[in-house]
């Protein structure tokens, strides 16, 4: 007996295939039909047709050739991209210092941005209050693009728990918990909410503008305000059941004393400012100088020798553990060359020879501030046009 399909089925399959053409002219604007119907695997018939109905609709945009020269046989082919006005989605990040704001367009492409300074609190009705605040702050400064706005993504730190929408707890910041940010952001901005962990975004960024890294294991290590890693594998991120994936900042220093000092007390930036109040502000921003006046401290070698050490033993057990192809370090204290970056490289290369293993290459992330804030909103728009 033949299966029967309903059309419900078909035309989820058809709206797929769909947002999978339209996912592609975006991360390869530009890209031509022929291309893109062999990796969808799709006839070109198909294509075409597809094609001709989403000019139609004004979703996408048939322009000259780039270089002005004929692709293949006959007629040129085209290249095609996306209206960017068709469709808006929002990103917002935060940290225990900073809430960023930006908007999108349908291309991905960054339209407007806002920034506020986030300050700690004595009491969780503060971080709300702030909270609230600040995006209604940032709609007011948006203007009428913030109707155009379809989707908002959130990128939150700490624990999350994803059915209720809440931010359980944010270790860095004192009595920061339980936080019902879905409904709470879903009530003001009168937008559906894809909410998330904030790291996550910084390696969804990554795939966002390094297509070429799609078949690749990627560890992504973030040093924030707190510490937290998320494995990329053949384009998946791994998260967890519970979305605690990555945490290693709890992982203890000494193993004998598991509730003593974990590596966020040797490698978060809140930490590092605490026992580093002397250094100067182009420190905190990789700037190569500043890094080897703070060197030169002798009161701060123990602190900067524990940080070298302890993230690259962190380094090594997540090397161990997953076998990545590469490892990419999203912080601030790297933004330029510096020692700090050389002697961490030594100190992963000499613990890893110690164990004879291959170490993967360390890669310094490029990505700007509002990377993370960018990740929310791409995510957004993956939730408004899914492809799987």
């Amino acid at each position: 007996m033949a299966k029967f399909i309903s059309t419900g089925d078909i035309d989820r399959k058809l709206t797929l295939k769909r947002n999978k053409f339209l996912e592609m002219i975006r991360k390869y604007p530009g890209i031509s039909r022929q291309s893109i119907a062999e990796t969808l695997r799709i006839s070109t018939f198909n294509i075409s047709h597809l094609t001709r109905s989403l000019i139609a609709e004004n979703i996408i945009i048939e322009n000259d050739d780039l270089n002005g020269e004929p692709q293949g046989q006959g007629r040129p082919s085209k290249p095609l991209v996306l209206n960017g006005d068709f469709d808006y989605f929002a990103g917002i990040d935060l940290e225990a210092t900073c809430w960023r704001m930006v908007i999108l367009n349908f291309e991905g492409k960054v339209v407007f941005e806002h920034r506020e300074e986030f300050v700690e609190r004595n009491q969780r009705e503060g971080y709300i209050e702030q909270l609230d605040l600040y995006l209604r702050t940032g709609i007011k400064a948006a203007g009428p693009l913030w109707k155009k706005v379809s989707k908002l993504g959130f990128g939150a730190p700490g624990s999350l728990n994803l059915e209720t929408g809440t931010i359980l707890r944010f270790q860095v910041l004192k009595n920061f918990s339980n936080i019902p940010i879905k409904s709470l952001y879903e009530k003001i901005s009168k937008k559906d909410v894809v909410l998330s962990d904030n790291i996550s975004n910084l390696a969804v960024y990554d795939q966002w503008t390094r297509p070429t890294s799609s078949q690749k294991s990627i560890l992504h290590f973030a040093i924030r305000s707190g510490i937290r890693t998320v494995l990329v594998n053949n384009d998946e991120l791994y998260l967890g059941k519970n979305h605690y994936s990555g945490e290693i900042g709890f992982f203890p220093l000494d193993f004998s004393n598991p509730d003593g000092f974990d590596l966020h007390s040797a490698l978060a930036q809140k930490s590092l400012k605490q026992k580093l109040k002397f250094a100067p502000s182009e420190f905190w921003n990789g700037n190569a100088e500043a890094v080897k006046e703070v060197y030169a401290e002798k009161e701060s070698l123990p602190t900067l020798q524990l940080f070298t050490t302890a993230f690259s033993a962190a380094l090594k057990s997540m090397v161990y553990l997953y076998d990545p192809d590469e490892i990419m370090v999203h912080s601030s204290l790297f933004k330029e060359p510096n020692l700090l970056w050389e002697n961490l490289e030594k100190e992963f290369m000499h613990q890893m020879r110690e164990r004879t293993f291959a170490a993967p290459p360390l890669i310094v992330s490029t990505a700007p501030a509002n990377s993370a804030a960018v990740g929310a909103g791409i995510r957004a728009l993956a939730n408004h046009y899914p492809t799987s």
